[in-house]
């Protein structure tokens, strides 16, 4: 996990318990570190899994359990986008593909209105996060 991860960032609306987002990557980055050990328990020697593969089995585990990752950062972020972003966390509305993985706006920086992408969405909402400023260009609408 890179640095900028851990910068301070404004906290998402929270979901509906019993869900709930990580507040950092640490707890993240444990359970990783456990799926790991216990990938070269059961399968010592070079054959291991590559380390992003047992990231999203990690990812889609939690996912299913109501845990979710915090928020990407921002340097991982479309720079040609909005930054608001939704987090689709119920199983029933979403495929496994989207479901549990963050989604950024598609519209331009400083668009009005609400967010679109794969999904649509308001601020404010449970699971998203509204639009932060990049750098020079303001990330807001």
């Amino acid at each position: 996990m890179t640095d900028d991860r851990r910068q301070v960032l404004p906290k998402p609306v929270p979901l509906d318990p019993p869900a709930r987002i990580l507040e950092d990557w640490d707890e993240f980055n444990a359970a990783v570190h456990a799926a790991k050990d216990a990938t070269h328990r059961f399968h010592p020697g070079p054959q291991n899994l590559d380390h992003g593969i047992v990231e999203e089995m990690v990812t889609a585990a939690l996912a299913v359990a109501g845990v979710f990752t915090p928020p990407p950062a921002l340097a991982s972020l479309d720079p040609e986008c909005c930054t608001a972003l939704c987090l689709p966390y119920d199983a029933e509305q979403f495929d496994a593909e989207m479901f549990g993985v963050w989604q950024q706006c598609g519209e331009d920086p400083g668009h009005d209105g609400d967010h679109e992408g794969d999904v649509g969405w308001a601020d404010g909402l449970p699971g998203t996060m509204p639009a932060r400023p990049v750098g020079d260009r303001a990330g807001r609408h």
